[in-house]
């Protein structure tokens, strides 16, 4: 059925006769039981993970790599084309997905690879195939979701939240609208719960892979997250989740090379294969051994999963629907990498080769009104199909190795469904559906005041509560504009911070303002700890090598103060005064206070001491032994009893221990780890008054 030598139409028409080549080609090597049938796809080989190489399976039910997805693209070619073996073969593999649903336990909110997925798979037959009753099975599957949804603990568009919104919300109109709507709306709730409030903007947790930071991009970054909650404000107008879409959206532009018009993929390449490969304790026993981690090298992807592609798309959905010109800027520049790079991507799969790129400028010549966007896929497809269909080469998929593969996301099946896309754009996208919607009137806006509130609190919170208290801040700090050119500008968290410095300056009472100052200087500090983060991966590695010693360091064991802790001291004690009722007096005597302020990946905690693990945290700002601590702080406390040295020595150990298991120590020769990290203690010994002469000057 490849043809070599057989004469091509042109145009649209080529498009169409070879997914209908594709097609044929599918049906043909279907695998039959019954009713059903599935086929054989090629998968990474688990048993030699270190050979890269990929192996012939079974496919399972889902959209990715199984039947349904499969089943999707013959489904379209028979609306197109009314081939009716391909509609017979799309049953079938509708039934397999459908049976896999059944009996496997398939993650449920994942539309690649799990329930959502099949169920709209399932749907989707119902409606081309003429069949209800395949409309009441996806109805079935959507409500073994219903009361799961923070189960979910993947939230991306792949395996996750993120992909299961919009298609619940497309499903809305074929099934139960009141339960698909209210599960994606527990979703969303759920990926607004499961943020990480960063200065700049909203990020979320990868699963899978170890990163430096977390993600950006579509299939497992912020980009995805933000598709997700856009749709979800489109389709019920409650402003939180737009306003969260836009977090998310933030996070990622301050990260953007305008030198490769792109953004950067922040998979620590080398640590992500050896945790794929399950082989993180022979990471271990070689950072024991004194090797040194690999470095982290900056690269950029351009395909749908990672990097401008798929980027993109979340900038094209909203300018779409919220119609920002900041939204506009960053899709022209997404789709401008895309297009320059179109024809070097390896492979043509839709996950991360050519065809997954093409639905981009697709998408980009419907919003933006560019016709030259169209014609360009068009003539990237026709390129492709003289290279490979023309000539009877087989299509380089997605898989292991690039060898051929028959499914949607990774070989032909998604081949040809991106050519029935550029032949007819109303073929819905696999990639993600994009649900239509009604646009009601805005609402929420006190429940995005709220949000906003939360996300500003959890920086500047107890500085806010104090100058509540003492009635010089009236309201919640004014957002910045949302059109600001820099990310700064844009950050909510950041603008508070200016609102209270000016606060600062303006007050006038001496020992309110140094009060208020040494509240700010702890909160400043943190939120600095936050903005300085370009690597979390050293944190993973301390948490491995401190999982490995669950007994503590040996007692010589060289201890240091680990590049994400920093101890504070300021000289009001502001949280008595915070959780004080009575009303605040000036004049109160200072007392001294000192802080640890403790950064764990992208969360930081703030954390009043003690005299004691104060004590003992202050003697590890330089390397010191747990001797050195016990002398230190016996000497600190002037005591010469000896039973008194035997109980210092105890309440050491156990404060030693305890600071190595939650990363506040760390061993001096762990050092070699220093390659994945950027921080260091250098403001450790710097003391109060540097603290309050950086918040007053602004700094």
């Amino acid at each position: 059925m490849s043809g070599a030598g057989t004469p091509w139409l042109s145009g649209d028409a080529s498009l169409l006769e070879a997914a209908s080549r594709i097609g044929a080609r599918l049906v043909k090597r279907a695998v039959w039981n019954g009713d059903a049938c599935t086929w054989r796809v090629m998968v990474t080989d688990w048993n030699r993970p270190r050979s890269r190489t990929a192996v012939e399976e079974t496919a399972g039910g889902g959209i990715y790599q199984g039947s349904a997805g499969i089943g999707l693209f013959l489904l379209e070619l028979f609306r197109l084309t009314g081939d009716r073996t391909a509609a017979h073969a799309a049953s079938g593999a509708i039934a397999h997905a459908v049976a896999q649903a059944r009996e496997k336990d398939l993650r449920p909110f994942s539309f690649h690879s799990g329930l959502v997925g099949i169920a709209y798979a399932a749907a989707r037959a119902g409606v081309v195939l003429e069949r209800p009753n395949l409309l009441d099975v996806a109805g079935s599957l959507v409500v073994r979701l219903d009361g799961r949804e923070r189960e979910d603990r993947a939230y991306d568009v792949i395996g996750g939240a993120a992909g299961a919104i919009p298609a619940l919300l497309h499903l809305s109109r074929l099934l139960d609208p009141q339960r698909t709507v209210r599960i994606a709306s527990r979703l969303s709730e759920h990926l607004i719960r499961s943020a990480r409030f960063e200065p700049v903007g909203w990020s979320w947790p990868p699963g899978g892979s170890v990163v430096v930071r977390n993600l950006t991009g579509f299939a497992h970054g912020a980009s995805g997250m933000a598709y997700a909650l856009l749709d979800m404000y489109a389709a019920t107008g409650c402003r939180e989740y737009r306003y969260a879409a836009e977090q998310a959206l933030l996070y990622e532009r301050q990260f953007f090379d305008p030198d490769v018009g792109n953004w950067p993929d922040f998979r620590h390449k080398e640590l992500s294969r050896l945790a794929q490969e399950r082989r993180m304790g022979e990471l271990v026993a070689l950072l024991r051994s004194g090797a040194r981690v690999p470095a982290y090298e900056p690269t950029c992807m351009a395909a749908w999963c990672h990097g401008a592609p798929g980027i993109g798309l979340a900038r094209l959905r909203a300018y779409e629907l919220i119609g920002r010109d900041v939204d506009r800027a960053e899709a022209q520049m997404a789709i401008e990498t895309t297009r320059r790079t179109l024809d070097q991507v390896g492979g043509f799969s839709l996950c991360h080769g050519t065809a997954g790129n093409c639905e981009t400028l697709l998408v980009g010549s419907a919003v933006l009104r560019e016709r030259g966007l169209r014609d360009a896929v068009a003539g990237c497809a026709l390129r492709g199909i003289e290279r490979y269909e023309a000539t009877g080469n087989p299509w380089p998929s997605g898989a292991m190795g690039g060898v051929p593969d028959p499914s949607l996301m990774l070989g032909e099946a998604g081949i040809g469904h991106s050519f029935l896309r550029i032949h007819d754009p109303a073929t819905p996208s696999v990639l993600l559906p994009t649900p239509a919607v009604d646009r009601p009137a805005d609402t929420g806006h006190e429940a995005m005041k709220q949000l906003r509130a939360r996300y500003v609190g959890s920086y500047f919170g107890t500085t806010l509560g104090l100058l509540g208290r003492f009635g010089l801040l009236h309201g919640a700090p004014a957002p910045a504009a949302p059109d600001a050119a820099l990310p700064e500008e844009a950050s909510d968290v950041l603008a508070a911070r200016r609102i209270i410095r000016s606060h600062l300056a303006a007050e006038g009472n001496p020992e309110r303002r140094r009060g208020l100052e040494d509240a700010f200087a702890v909160e400043s500090a943190a939120t600095d700890f936050m903005l300085g983060i370009t690597d979390f991966t050293v944190s993973l590695l301390e948490d491995l090598l401190c999982r490995e010693d669950a007994s503590g360091p040996p007692p010589n064991a060289v201890l240091v103060l680990t590049p994400n802790a920093r101890l504070l001291e300021v000289s009001h004690d502001w949280v008595a005064e915070a959780a004080s009722t009575e009303p605040a007096a000036p004049g109160n005597p200072p007392s001294r206070s000192a802080f640890l302020v403790h950064r764990d990946g992208n969360r930081v905690a703030i954390r009043r001491l003690g005299a004691f693990p104060e004590t003992v945290l202050r003697c590890f700002l330089e390397p010191a032994s747990e001797a050195d601590a016990v002398e230190y702080v016996l000497a600190t406390a002037d005591a010469a009893d000896p039973r008194m040295r035997q109980h210092v020595t105890r309440l050491v150990a156990e404060q030693i221990r305890d600071a190595c298991r939650t990363g506040i120590l760390r061993m001096w020769d762990a050092a070699r780890l220093a390659p994945c990290a950027r921080g260091d203690n250098a403001t450790n010994s710097d003391g109060e008054g540097r603290l309050r002469r950086a918040a007053a000057a602004g700094t």
